[in-house]
């Protein structure tokens, strides 16, 4: 990548509303007591909410290799973290470890890299994103989907979901154009997809099915983010996104920031929008990767800036925003004195101390849907499939939310 440089859409709604929830109480205002302009009297949220200007430190795990000079995407899968490269790069997805180490390459056989650009899983799905357009000029845009468990071998195949933007209509080269990309996710059968606007500093939100054969991107929302946008994390059980990018501050000299995106109703822009600057060029290089570790804490990577005599490095770093997401406070998960155990486990999980009967679901760290029913102060006992290892949560519907290891 360069440095610096009618009735469908109806039908996406439709989608939205899955996932999203809407209130219609009668008083709109600015609901987060931790802002500025925050109201009292205010039941619902319009999303006017102000924050004071807010920087947090990243913390770097480590420096990555040469090999990975040009990384981009970012996800975790059973715990291992995944990458690869941006333009030019070789069809790999590279497993590291938090000491920057490379564990293994898978190569994606039948697939080419003219610009991945992200990266990112749902359900039983990866998706590889080849949507990088610096000029506006590509045509041939796409989303390479594999299976997660094709992950052990050494090799992948991939189906290709094609694309293009529904309001775009020249693909003349333009250096200022308006519809590059490096970020996505993917929920509920759907790709959300946010652009990196070189002419306007807008990010445009589309979306369209994450279903193989052609589609058409449809666009939703715009919101002005005053940079850049180089991935996007998705939380699938508080619902917050994270929106990661930099803005040129002097020529030639930027900074990093994140976009905390909260309590949203039919639009993820809908609600509560939080800048949080991450450190300049200096201090964390070019920041291109992220990805959730828990509700809290996200991982990062940057690729390496070679720039005349300036040379930084590719990096690793952690970024925690507890102190962000305790003032929210939009997962209580002490709210309620139950101890969940064996954990790790293998075959079962009790829970002790339940108040009153609960309902649960037991989800993947993809969002997957594993199990869900109701429990019983009398009778606590949750069963695991046996073929399932890894990383879990279980949701309990007062609210409490436990991360479950099952070996």
């Amino acid at each position: 990548m360069r440095l610096f440089k009618t009735n469908n859409v109806k039908n996406y709604w439709s989608v939205l509303l899955v996932f999203f929830s809407f209130s219609a109480a009668a008083q709109w205002g600015c609901t987060d007591p931790f802002a500025a302009n925050f109201d009292p009297t205010a039941q619902s949220n319009d999303g006017s909410c102000l924050y004071d200007s807010t920087t947090i430190t990243l913390s770097e795990l480590a420096l990555l290799p040469s090999q990975l000079a040009e990384n981009s995407g970012l996800f975790i899968h059973n715990d291992t973290l995944w990458t690869h490269n941006d333009s030019g790069g070789q069809p790999i997805l590279y497993a590291i470890d938090t000491l920057g180490q490379i564990l293994r390459q898978v190569v994606v056989a039948n697939a080419s890299n003219i610009d991945w650009e992200a990266v990112t899983t749902a359900s039983s799905f990866g998706y590889i994103g080849d949507i990088g357009n610096n000029s506006g000029t590509r045509q041939n845009l796409r989303i390479y989907r594999f299976s997660l468990t094709d992950l052990l071998a050494d090799t992948v195949y991939v189906d290709t979901i094609s694309y293009t933007y529904s309001n775009q209509t020249s693909f003349v080269a333009n250096t200022l154009t308006n519809f590059d990309a490096e970020a996505f996710f993917v929920v509920n059968d759907t790709v959300h997809l946010f652009s990196k606007n070189w002419g306007n500093q807008f990010t445009n939100y589309y979306v369209f099915p994450a279903q193989v054969g052609h589609q058409t991107a449809q666009l939703i929302d715009s919101f002005f983010v005053d940079g850049l946008i180089t991935d996007v994390a998705f939380h699938p059980f508080t619902k917050r996104i994270v929106l990661l990018g930099y803005k040129e501050i002097a020529p030639s000299f930027y900074a990093s920031f994140v976009w905390v995106l909260s309590d949203y109703n039919a639009s993820f822009f809908s609600g509560n929008k939080r800048k949080i600057g991450i450190g300049n060029m200096l201090q964390v290089g070019q920041t291109e990767g992220i990805t959730f570790l828990n509700h809290e804490e996200l991982m990062v990577t940057a690729e390496q800036i070679q720039a005349g005599f300036l040379s930084i490095p590719p990096r690793l770093f952690r970024l925690n925003l507890s102190s962000i997401f305790q003032e929210t406070a939009d997962i209580p998960q002490n709210s309620i004195k139950i101890n969940v155990f064996p954990n790790p486990t293998s075959h079962l999980i009790r829970v002790e101390n339940l108040p009153k009967s609960t309902s649960y679901q037991l989800i993947d760290a993809t969002g997957k849907l594993l199990a869900q029913g109701e429990l019983s102060a009398e009778h606590a006992v949750i069963f695991l499939d046996k073929q399932f290892v890894g990383s879990c949560f279980l949701q309990l519907a007062n609210g409490g939310i436990f991360k479950i290891v099952v070996e």
